[in-house]
């Protein structure tokens, strides 16, 4: 396992803006769930940022919030 170092050259004097991807990938609240599941394992991403209409970050939708609605949606099947 490698860890950053083995691709950046890191120091003290570093700050969050020399590291952080700048090509933000977002969803809309507006947007389907599809999207950001095909979003989230296109980028391989963990989570993503999501937008109002006005473009105001909102929250955040993770791969965990995807898996318990998952969970949610196969209990309720279960009791069909």
């Amino acid at each position: 396992m490698s860890d950053l170092s083995d691709r950046y050259y890191l120091d003290d004097n570093m700050t969050v803006k020399d590291l952080m991807y700048s090509h933000v990938i977002v969803v809309h609240t507006y947007d389907k769930i599809r999207k950001a599941t095909k979003l989230l394992l296109e980028h391989r991403f963990g989570v993503l940022p999501v937008l109002n209409k006005e473009d105001d970050v909102v929250g955040m939708l993770s791969a965990i919030d995807l898996l318990k609605a998952l969970d949610v949606l196969l209990q309720e099947d279960k009791k069909k």
